[in-house]
């Protein structure tokens, strides 16, 4: 898998995970969705997830900067998922939909942490 599909395959497994807020809405309406899937076992998903995602973009920065240095970008966005998940509430519509909100701003530090490798390599 080249950089590209690693970043996108990084982003999108990790998603839709921490929607918890939706599990009644899907459960109603017959939608499979991970939240349902997991559970209660949803924070240890999301988190698991979550690693996967960071994984993967760090195998995609390895491809384009091969130096230790340059996964240092991904230190912020890595940061922001962890706080998405230690204070994620799954029974709490309101609280998982501020955290999937919160992942514009974990798009941003992404974007950032690219721009940052990008112009150093």
């Amino acid at each position: 898998m080249g950089g590209a599909g690693r970043l996108g395959g990084g982003g999108g497994c990790a998603v839709g995970t921490a929607v918890a807020a939706d599990r009644e809405d899907d459960a109603l309406i017959g939608v499979r969705s991970s939240a349902l899937r997991m559970g209660a076992r949803v924070r240890a998903g999301t988190a698991g997830f979550y690693l996967l995602a960071v994984l993967c973009w760090a195998g995609a920065i390895w491809l384009v900067h091969a130096d230790p240095l340059a996964l240092v970008a991904l230190v912020p966005v890595a940061l922001h998922l962890g706080w998405q998940v230690t204070t994620l509430v799954p029974d709490d519509g309101g609280n998982a939909l501020a955290r999937f909100r919160s992942n514009r701003f974990a798009g941003l530090l992404m974007f950032l942490a690219c721009l940052v490798v990008g112009s150093t390599a």
